[in-house]
């Protein structure tokens, strides 16, 4: 009985590890991302600081409704960049969570799906005038090349009730984008 205990044991840290390896490379790159922003300005810096250093609440909760948002672009062609407030909303769409990013240049629009303690974010981008563009659902993953407009991230509510969306990798401009909401 010992080692068969074992055995599942093994199996099961077997499992785990490529998920905790999955997420210390994440934490890895966001850690990398944040260092090339200490040549951003000190206003830049603080607004940056103030929403990735801030706690997530733990739970998903209730994320429906208005919103102010600004995106904040990490490493990649500038050290940083943080845009001004813009208008946001997350509403229900025959059961399905939506968000879209509602004035400003550039827009957004994408579903957000419950995973864990927050959201997965899978949206695309378009800019102010263009039609609305959805996902191209063919990420690399699936043998498919990505359009440049796609997005893929993760919402947490934070606990001063705040929220973000953290998008590793985007495709255009940055090397991190990061969608603040706050109420």
């Amino acid at each position: 009985m010992r080692g068969r205990t074992f055995e599942a044991f093994v199996i099961v840290l077997a499992l785990l590890a490529p998920a905790a390896a999955f997420a210390q490379d994440q934490q890895d790159w966001r850690g990398q991302v944040l260092a090339q922003t200490q040549a951003a300005s000190s206003e830049d810096q603080a607004a940056i600081h103030s929403i990735m250093d801030a706690q997530a609440s733990g739970n998903a909760g209730a994320i429906a409704g208005e919103w102010r948002c600004r995106s904040l672009k990490l490493g990649g062609m500038t050290p940083a960049m943080v845009y001004r407030w813009f208008r946001c909303r997350v509403w229900d769409q025959g059961g399905e969570l939506r968000f879209e990013k509602i004035t400003g240049t550039q827009r957004m629009l994408g579903t957000l799906t419950p995973e864990g303690n927050g959201y997965s974010y899978r949206g695309a981008s378009s800019a102010k005038g263009e039609p609305l563009h959805r996902n191209s659902g063919s990420g690399a993953s699936v043998g498919a090349s990505r359009t440049p407009d796609d997005q893929e991230g993760f919402l947490e509510v934070l606990a001063d009730g705040r929220a973000r969306i953290e998008i590793p990798h985007p495709i255009q401009e940055s090397d991190y984008d990061v969608i603040e909401l706050a109420r």
